[in-house]
């Protein structure tokens, strides 16, 4: 069993409707699920299986510009009273 991890997929300039319909089509064919499309980037989350996810940026050329674990970011450090 393959356990899927949560992505964040961000294209470059120029990258077209039509180039990312097909990167997410290759996505699903490698079993992977986007679960959210950005619309003030360009861009979406996903799932993908761990071992497809250097296939997958790989097979996209250079339209890809990063692949980053999803995950919560902060900016400070809590308060420790």
């Amino acid at each position: 069993m393959t356990t899927e991890s949560k992505y964040i997929v961000l294209f470059g300039e120029p990258v077209t409707e039509d180039q990312i319909a097909q990167c997410i089509k290759d996505l699903e064919s490698l079993g992977g699920v986007v679960l959210e499309r950005y619309t003030l980037i360009k861009g979406f989350s996903a799932t993908i299986p761990p071992d497809h996810v250097n296939d997958f940026q790989s097979a996209q050329g250079d339209i890809i510009q990063s692949i980053q674990p999803d995950g919560t970011v902060t900016i400070q450090q809590p308060n420790e009273h």
